[in-house]
């Protein structure tokens, strides 16, 4: 199993987001962890031009990086589908 680092933006969004609907934060942690779990089995989704890859989550998601070296899912950040894109194309 792969272990799990949330930068700093995914580990604030997923507090605020625990705070506002504590089921829906939840239900997107167990998704990071089942990432975590299945990664070496996983067709990731690359984000052209990017580095990062796609995780879907219903209208949100979770782009992270993943490290096969050293076995590592980056979380960089959880977002709205749109908001997240954007994000992405800003380089935050």
């Amino acid at each position: 199993m792969y272990t799990i680092n949330y930068e700093r933006p995914a580990r604030v969004w997923l507090e605020k987001l625990a705070q506002k609907n504590p089921n829906l934060a939840a239900k997107i942690v167990k998704k990071i962890d089942w990432l975590a779990e299945n990664a070496d089995q996983l067709d990731h989704e690359k984000m052209k031009g990017h580095a990062e890859l796609s995780l879907h989550f219903g209208g949100y998601r979770i782009l992270y990086l993943l490290d096969r070296l050293r076995q590592k899912v980056i979380i960089r950040f959880i977002d709205k589908h749109d908001k997240a894109y954007q994000r992405l194309r800003r380089g935050r």
